[in-house]
């Protein structure tokens, strides 16, 4: 069987564009349809899939794209660390939640983020 969690860590290590993030949820979003329980993969399917959706409207920088790296990166790195040992039910719903925390908080960072010319 595939596993996803290497790709998708190997995948957050490189540098947030638009051809990774299209990547990022392409390949969330074929474990939740591969896997058992697939509520981990699906909320990352949708966040990626979002972030990717939200700057296809506008340029997305260096800067930002870096940022953003490393504003969602380091909770859904450690879910799928973790994970890779298996985890409780309880574990692994507040690791979800802390991604969840986590884009939520970056979707008001974005919010207020200028336009630029300088694409990533």
């Amino acid at each position: 069987m595939r596993y996803f969690n290497n790709e998708l860590r190997a995948l957050l290590r490189k540098e947030f564009s638009a051809s990774n993030l299209a990547a990022l949820a392409r390949l969330a979003h074929d474990a939740a349809v591969s896997v058992d329980r697939p509520l981990a993969y699906f909320l990352l399917w949708q966040i990626f899939l979002t972030v990717d959706n939200e700057w296809h409207e506008r340029p997305l920088t260096v800067d930002v794209a870096e940022r953003m790296r490393e504003h969602l990166a380091p909770s859904i790195d450690s879910y799928l660390a973790a994970a890779r040992g298996g985890l409780s039910p309880e574990t692994e719903i507040e690791h979800l939640n802390e991604i969840s925390r986590q884009f939520l908080s970056w979707l008001e960072i974005q919010r207020h983020l200028p336009w630029h010319s300088k694409l990533a």
